[in-house]
């Protein structure tokens, strides 16, 4: 009897219900969204493969706190359709941007990876840097280009984060260039 009522209890929501609501079919809302790709601002790197990261920005901010020194920052402004993103910033000492033409900019690091670090991040390798330097060869009213070239670490995520190899890195980049 108890069985039978709790059969009943459970049956009574769908009286008078002759159709199931069904499933919502399944639509991805990400494949309607477009993807844009930004091919005329990309860095294109060679180390042990050839490397392509679009969607890349030169960002030079002011310090609201020193005079003359402004931060730096070269990054992708979203990550590739394959996942690959690039950021590598610093602050320098620079009246202004007209001076960016002919600046190296240096960069150091140690073989610990760090996913928030200056680098060139793919899906299965992260680049850091070890010693390697930017050159701005270029700006123009709203472009920069320039080089990369130096010293990695290579991570690979089949080693692990603890183990990285040293290789040679060059490549040149060309980036919108954004003042704030």
């Amino acid at each position: 009897m108890r069985r039978a009522a709790a059969l009943l209890i459970t049956l009574l929501p769908l009286a008078g219900c002759e159709e199931s609501p069904g499933v919502p079919p399944l639509t991805s809302r990400a494949a309607e969204i477009p993807v844009e790709v930004d091919h005329l601002h990309a860095a294109t790197l060679h180390a042990d493969r050839q490397i392509v990261v679009p969607n890349l920005v030169f960002v030079v901010q002011r310090s609201s706190t020193e005079a003359g020194v402004v931060g730096l920052t070269l990054l992708t402004s979203r990550p590739g359709p394959d996942g690959s993103r690039l950021v590598f910033g610093t602050s320098q000492n620079l009246a202004g941007p007209d001076r960016l033409t002919g600046l190296k900019l240096q960069f150091g690091g140690r073989s610990l990876f760090d996913p928030s670090g200056n680098g060139v991040f793919t899906v299965t390798v992260a680049y850091q840097p070890k010693f390697a330097s930017i050159t701005i060869t270029k700006v123009l009213d709203t472009e920069v280009s320039g080089t990369i070239s130096g010293e990695f670490h290579r991570f690979r995520a089949l080693h692990g984060k603890n183990h990285a190899d040293v290789i040679q890195v060059e490549g040149t980049f060309r980036a919108a260039l954004v003042l704030r």
